[in-house]
């Protein structure tokens, strides 16, 4: 990554000050560094795995970025919480008291919230292991 310090903070809907969605698949790589490339079987586009940052970028059929999803190592947070490995109940009771509307998910036996309609919380269990900004 050549960010070696990136400030975590998600902004609004499009992602980091750093990392917009919309960005060009090549302007990500640059940024993120090593990347492996593969295609989920239920979408028509392709997704970047950068693993030594923890991001997946997904692509839209213009090859710019629809979709990040962000895993640790990397430590986003959205309102000055911190989002990754921590319980669920904490993370959207911390956000809901910043002034975030926040709801819980239930959906194909995934569990999570979603906050203002477009950021989603990923918790299989008690911690939330994902963050994902997009469509």
């Amino acid at each position: 990554m050549k960010n070696p310090t990136p400030d975590w903070e998600i902004v609004d809907d499009q992602g980091f000050t750093w990392l917009r969605l919309g960005m060009d698949r090549s302007s990500i790589r640059a940024i993120l560094g090593p990347y492996r490339t593969f295609r989920r079987w239920h979408a028509p586009t392709e997704t970047d795995h950068f693993v030594e940052t923890g991001f997946l970028v997904t692509y839209g059929l213009d090859d710019h970025a629809s979709l990040f999803e962000v895993t640790t190592p990397a430590a986003p947070r959205l309102a000055g919480v911190v989002l990754l490995e921590r319980p669920l109940d904490d993370v959207v009771q911390e956000l809901a008291q910043a002034g975030l509307r926040v709801t819980y998910d239930m959906e194909a036996k995934l569990v999570g919230a979603t906050v203002h309609g477009w950021l989603k919380l990923y918790a299989p269990g008690d911690a939330v292991e994902a963050v994902s900004i997009g469509d």
